[in-house]
């Protein structure tokens, strides 16, 4: 019997990131673009913390093809470590959103902080 293995029957990660109200879907990582990254990342070793900088914001870009330069410039420097953070696949980052939760658990949890902040 033969067997095939169907990729595209794999559940896709469907994150985003929302900026200013708009919602900027992520790619999925592929290839081409790890190894791009990685060749990006492997050349800031040396360069100056404004190089760092604009190469973090071009490797938004590959991953959020949507987002425009100048709303990445005018965030916190801080946001642009965390988008990468999320893009990498760390959901432990401040802020990410559940949307797949149903509405009464994220009411729950609005209420549980809520009674442990008093």
């Amino acid at each position: 019997m033969a067997k095939i293995l169907n990729i595209d029957s794999f559940a896709k990660d469907e994150r985003s990131v929302k900026l200013g109200g708009v919602e900027y879907p992520i790619v999925e990582m592929t290839v081409e673009n790890f190894i791009e990254t990685s060749k990006q990342a492997a050349a800031l070793e040396e360069a100056t913390l404004v190089e760092q900088i604009e190469a973090t914001i071009v490797m938004i870009m590959r991953s959020i093809p949507t987002v425009p330069e100048a709303t990445l410039r005018a965030i916190k420097l801080e946001h642009l470590q965390t988008i990468i953070a999320f893009i990498r696949g760390d959901h432990l980052v401040e802020g990410v959103e559940d949307t797949d939760a149903p509405a009464e658990k994220k009411e729950q949890g609005k209420a549980t902080k809520a009674a442990t902040k008093k």
